[in-house]
């Protein structure tokens, strides 16, 4: 899946607990939003940064 579908997901299942009815229903879907937002932090792309530490950094051995 991508970040984007996820995405869906998450705004799919809080769509869901706008309108649902008993609390305990509107706590299962907001979970499960947060559940399907936290796959999507971890399916977004990246940009690069801390992957090539800067040339006279400690962890960069030079």
């Amino acid at each position: 899946m991508t970040y984007e579908e996820y995405l869906q997901h998450a705004e799919e299942c809080e769509r869901l607990a706008e309108s649902a009815t008993l609390p305990v229903n509107r706590h299962s879907l907001l979970s499960a939003a947060a559940m399907w937002r936290r796959m999507a932090a971890d399916a977004k792309p990246r940009d690069g940064a801390g992957t090539n530490p800067v040339i006279g950094d400690s962890r960069s051995g030079k």
